[in-house]
Order: structure tokens, then C-alpha cells, then sequence
């Protein structure tokens, strides 16, 4: 199994083949030259923003580009995406938040008006609010926004995935290498049979599953496989 990072790994795997589509989002087509250069900015953004190795920053993201530039970026300066279901109830949302202790937590637009006015019960310092229509090609991006109410931010405590990036212009990002063992992503229990339970998984973990899965099914490359589920949730 591959010891190295997951941001390392797909490095690895795709660096010699930048033209390569990486994501297709309804429509619109990134590739793999994209998709890095993406999650570069997103890691400044996070440096600028002060996180540093080890800090557990809270994700809940549906299925949209935003998702995985946080995450590879996140693991690139060698930080923790805690992961949670942009769905979540408000206590639910709140106790993650509270859980790890989480700085900085980036969340879907449609959950805004769920926690805004008790983001002050928790530790959380800055919300960065991200839209699906962020990364949607222009006309569906005008149809998101006709349908879907833009939130108020106040640039402050709350900002929007644009400006949070833009934040980041000028901060360098380095790859911190670290210990594969070391945690990487909380991802959660279902709470089924009990309460929900974050369960801590390394760059091994991550790696070994995805390695798997590219064993077991024999994915050409360039093959599309679809994603409905949230990240990791």
C-alpha cells in the first residue's frame, strides 16, 4: 500500500497527466492541472488563515469541487479535515464543531441559516461559506442563484469561499511531509445504534481504500465514476 499522503498519492498518480479530466460538475470539465492549482489556493487561503500542522478544521461539503480542493489542501500543509454531512441538524453541527475543537470550518451555503445565529456556543473563529453554484458553468450558475437565496455574510466571521480564497494571494505552500499513520481525516458513524462517532483514519487508511477500489474494479483511465454520497461524511 502506498505510504505517503493522500495528497501525495494523487499527486503521484496523475502529475504527468495534466490535460486529464479530473472532476466533471454538471457540466463543467476540470482537470488535473486545474484541480491542483485549486487546491494550492485553497491551502493559502487556510495558511493565511492561520491553521497550522495538526489543526482540525471542519468540512461539510455535498458533492462539489469546494470539497476536494479543502481537503488536498488541508492534507498538503498537513492539517486534519474533520468531515460532517452539510445536512446535519444545528446541535448535531454545533457538538462536531465543538468536538474537535475546530478553528475554522467551512460549510454549504444551504446550511448557513441553520447555524448562523449560534455559531457563538462554539469555537469557531471563521466560516467559510461555500456555494454549488461556485464552480457551476454560467448558466446554471445564474439558474442556482434565481432559486437558492445568496446568505448575508458579514466578511467577517462569516466569508464566502471567493473571498476566503483571495484571502490567500501571496502565502507560500509548501508539502509538509509527515508520518502516513498519522490522522488525516475524522470521518463519521451513521449513529444508527448509538451516538454518531468520529472515526480518526491516516493517509494509510484513506490510501488503501482507494487503492482497492482501483484494484477490484479495474478502472481504465479517464473513466467516469459517479459521486452522489457527501465526502467522506
Amino acid at each position: 500500500m502506498p505510504e505517503c499522503s493522500i495528497y501525495e498519492y494523487m499527486l503521484e498518480n496523475n502529475k504527468d497527466y495534466p490535460s486529464d479530466i479530473a472532476i466533471v460538475y454538471l457540466g463543467r470539465k476540470i482537470t488535473y492541472k486545474k484541480l491542483f492549482e485549486n487546491i494550492d489556493k485553497a491551502a493559502a487561503a487556510f495558511l493565511n488563515a492561520g491553521v497550522k500542522e495538526k489543526e482540525i478544521v471542519t468540512v461539510a461539503l455535498p458533492c462539489i469541487p469546494e470539497a476536494l480542493y479543502s481537503v488536498y489542501a488541508l492534507n498538503k500543509i498537513g492539517a486534519v479535515a474533520n468531515m460532517i454531512h452539510p445536512l446535519a441538524g444545528k446541535d448535531e453541527t454545533l457538538n462536531y464543531f465543538n468536538e474537535v475543537q475546530s478553528r475554522i470550518a467551512v460549510i454549504f451555503d444551504g446550511a448557513f441559516a441553520t447555524i448562523a445565529d449560534d455559531i457563538g456556543k462554539t469555537g469557531v473563529e471563521k466560516v467559510v461559506v461555500a456555494s454549488p453554484a461556485d464552480s457551476l458553468p454560467t448558466a446554471l450558475k445564474i439558474a442556482y442563484g434565481l432559486k437558492v437565496k445568496k446568505p448575508n455574510l458579514d466578511g467577517q466571521k462569516f466569508m464566502s469561499w471567493k473571498n476566503f480564497i483571495q484571502g490567500g494571494k501571496g502565502a507560500e505552500v509548501n508539502l509538509v511531509k509527515k508520518d502516513c499513520h498519522d490522522m488525516a481525516i475524522i470521518s463519521h458513524t451513521g449513529g444508527t445504534t448509538g451516538e454518531p462517532k468520529g472515526c480518526m483514519l491516516s493517509d494509510y487508511n484513506t490510501n488503501a481504500v482507494i487503492s482497492m477500489i482501483g484494484n477490484d474494479l479495474e478502472y481504465d483511465r479517464q473513466e467516469i465514476n459517479m459521486a452522489v454520497l457527501p465526502p467522506l461524511s
